[in-house]
């Protein structure tokens, strides 16, 4: 006979008797949306930015320029050099880096000046 049996346990089977509620009372309940006073409507936090980081956009493409210059060397026979390759990266990374500060600071300000006036 094999070890395993679809017989129930010699313990005693729970599958006949009928399910208990639980006990909910110490669980916390769902809240709900804070609201504008005198309105209905939930109010409105922070706007959600739609944006990439601009740290991750460097890195991924640091790490895409590297990649295909591996790819290159290895497949198409194309020699590199490595310090020019770096010297390029950090420069076109702090350009990136620099216009990405110069644009955010440039939107927060406009955004500043909106929120002034209303």
């Amino acid at each position: 006979m094999s070890q395993y049996t679809s017989e129930p346990a010699e313990h005693g089977d729970d599958s006949s008797r009928p399910t208990e509620p639980i006990d909910t009372s110490g669980v916390a309940q769902p809240t709900e949306p804070i609201t504008r006073a005198g309105t209905d409507q939930p109010s409105a936090a922070a706007p959600i930015k739609n944006t990439v980081p601009l740290g991750t956009l460097i890195f991924g493409l640091i790490v895409f320029v590297l990649g295909a210059l591996t790819l290159g060397n290895q497949y198409l026979d194309i020699v590199v050099n490595p310090a020019f390759v770096t010297v390029s990266i950090l420069i076109g990374a702090g350009l990136i880096m620099v216009v990405g500060g110069i644009s955010a600071a440039r939107r927060n300000s406009t955004a500043d000046r909106t929120n002034m006036k209303g």
